[in-house]
């Protein structure tokens, strides 16, 4: 089996920052830009996201830069997408509510509640919707296992089931550990609904030398996934 090598490569540089923000956030200089095709065919890079974050360094706020394509000369200008409100609780719970910006208002697009254990570690992460009437619905869930040293073993997505109305197996992930507690290990699995058994998609084993530096990841996937 042939394994392809992915190099990343981040590029730092100056941006435009926007013009204005709330009073109540914090701009950082986090800036996310993603590479486009000009309309008359050459590569440039231009501001994409601007990501603003409150005073507990949450994200608080996500806009869009607009650059438009078909008309260069028309005004370019930051374009509020989302914004996100934050509540903490004595239960251990994390609430965070996503609104998204439709004209001139903001309306409630995702709420996720987000339960720690006693590690302050999240052991659930709910995932709750509008429905027709404004009215929340669950969509999906995360559930985390941890090992002694509260490193997580397995990560298990569920998704709800209107019909049932109760949750069904979706997605697996399953994480190994060395006595150094790197990983060694990691396994994908995906829940088949015919034979209702986990499905192996990917693996990942990882190499390391004496001095513990990773020096090898070998990714094994599903043949049908290959085109």
């Amino acid at each position: 089996m042939k394994h392809r090598l992915l190099t990343l490569t981040i590029l730092a540089a100056s941006i435009q920052l926007p013009a204005q923000a709330p009073a109540n956030l914090r701009i950082d200089s986090s800036y996310q830009r993603t590479r486009e095709i000009a309309f008359i065919g050459f590569y440039y890079w231009h501001n994409a996201q601007a990501f603003d974050y409150d005073n507990f360094d949450s994200l608080a706020q996500r806009r869009v830069y607009q650059y438009p394509t078909e008309f260069p000369e028309s005004p370019k200008y930051w374009e509020d997408r989302f914004r996100y409100f934050h509540s903490y609780f004595s239960q251990k719970k994390v609430v965070v509510e996503e609104r998204a910006h439709d004209s001139a208002a903001w309306a409630l697009y995702r709420r996720t509640t987000q339960t720690l254990n006693p590690a302050n570690k999240p052991s659930e992460i709910l995932n709750e919707f509008p429905d027709w009437n404004d009215s929340l619905r669950p969509v999906s869930r995360y559930l985390f296992t941890y090992n002694p040293a509260d490193l997580v073993t397995e990560r298990l997505l569920e998704s709800w089931n209107k019909q049932t109305a109760g949750w069904e197996p979706n997605r697996q992930l399953l994480v190994q550990y060395d006595s150094m507690n790197r990983e060694v290990f990691i396994q994908e699995n995906d829940w088949d609904t015919d034979s209702l058994a986990w499905e192996v998609q990917r693996e990942n084993i990882f190499l390391y030398n004496a001095l513990g530096r990773k020096i090898e990841q070998i990714e094994s996937r599903r043949l049908s996934d290959f085109r």
